[in-house]
């Protein structure tokens, strides 16, 4: 069987893999590889200059770069529609495709390293909330007149761009700038439904004004979320105006791993999940139930300017849920008068976690 090689089984580029996959009924092993795995001498023969994820075929040859592996698996399973029935159509997958990646997740890669806070840079969140926002206004005019990216059927071309776009849409295009860009909207609408993608990415949200909207059209309630010693804490999934922080630059090495600094326990934890979760599917031969998860920003403010703001953090960061993961790294912004506030990321599984809970 095929394996790949993945450090994090919610890494966005993996997604791209593992959506061909299931929609092209086509079996592939997923190794979780953990951080002293991915350290040792032995793992990095094999890796070799390969960035993750990377395949395994049963013949022993080794290939990276998850859009080449998805063109693969899509040959392999002889779904030639997938990547392009025609030369002009393959070309116009490979045209969609090179755009998510050159374009797309240059942008948003500055801009979600500041919405979590691993990096503060607000020229480069405007710059690169600038350009996505010029990249989906010339996606929406090209979907004017049709309902899928290239011919009359979901491609590789709408997994990899919907994957590129999950972040921007659920933290910086609000309803104003949806409502603006209808055909796009409705494209990514459409792509977040799809049972290929729920089971993978399970149901992915966007946020508009002061609120988190399911992408399957319902409006839910932005609820307080309260930390041991936080008295108050709202769930802002940062507004547009927010900086959007990005994931902390991943190794060369790697694609942009957008989670790679998550704590390694709750990494284990969803390494360990993700394992059980494919054995029991395995067995019982039939496709797991999808997974809602969400991507939740808090913000916790404290009551005065004696608050020791590590102290509140680490305090934040001991709070132990199932399905609940933190991002390790926290930002510190001013409120007024001296007094700052702590914002600080995480990963829920919805049917598990509720920020009430938190």
């Amino acid at each position: 069987m095929h394996k790949v090689y993945v450090n994090r089984p919610d890494h966005f580029f993996f997604y791209t893999v593992k959506m061909t996959a299931d929609y092209c009924n086509f079996p592939i092993e997923t190794v979780i590889v953990d951080q002293e795995t991915a350290e040792s001498k032995d793992f990095k023969q094999i890796k070799g200059h390969m960035k993750f994820p990377f395949m395994e075929t049963p013949d022993g040859h080794r290939m990276s770069e998850s859009a080449a592996i998805a063109a693969y698996i899509a040959r392999q399973a002889g779904n030639l529609a997938f990547v392009g029935e025609s030369a002009f159509e393959e070309a116009q997958v490979n045209q969609w495709v090179s755009f998510a990646l050159s374009t797309i997740v240059p942008a948003f890669y500055p801009m979600a390293l500041h919405i979590f806070g691993w990096k503060e840079d607000k020229a480069a969140y405007d710059n690169g909330v600038k350009k996505l926002k010029e990249a989906v206004k010339l996606l929406n005019t090209h979907l004017e007149n049709r309902a899928w990216l290239v011919g009359d059927k979901l491609t590789l071309s709408d997994i990899v761009t919907f994957n590129a776009l999950i972040v921007p849409f659920s933290f910086v295009l609000d309803g104003g700038f949806r409502k603006a860009m209808p055909k796009a909207a409705e494209w990514f609408l459409k792509m977040s439904k799809l049972p290929v993608v729920t089971r993978t990415a399970g149901y992915v949200k966007w946020v508009g004004a002061g609120q988190e909207q399911a992408a399957a059209g319902g409006a839910a309630k932005a609820q307080p979320a309260k930390g041991k010693n936080a008295k108050k804490e709202a769930p802002k999934a940062a507004a547009p105006k927010k900086e959007e922080a990005k994931p902390t630059p991943a190794p060369e090495e790697d694609e942009m791993d957008l989670f790679g600094d998550e704590d390694p326990e709750a990494a284990a934890a969803a390494a360990a999940a993700m394992k059980a979760k494919a054995e029991e599917a395995k067995a019982a031969k039939k496709k797991a139930a999808p997974v809602a998860k969400s991507l939740i920003v808090w913000e916790v403010k404290p009551w005065g300017e004696d608050t020791d703001l590590q102290v509140l953090a680490d305090r934040i960061l001991a709070i132990e849920m199932d399905g609940l993961f933190w991002k390790t790294e926290w930002k510190k912004e001013p409120v007024a008068y001296g007094i700052f506030k702590i914002v600080i990321g995480a990963t829920v599984e919805d049917e598990k976690v509720s920020t009430d809970l938190v």
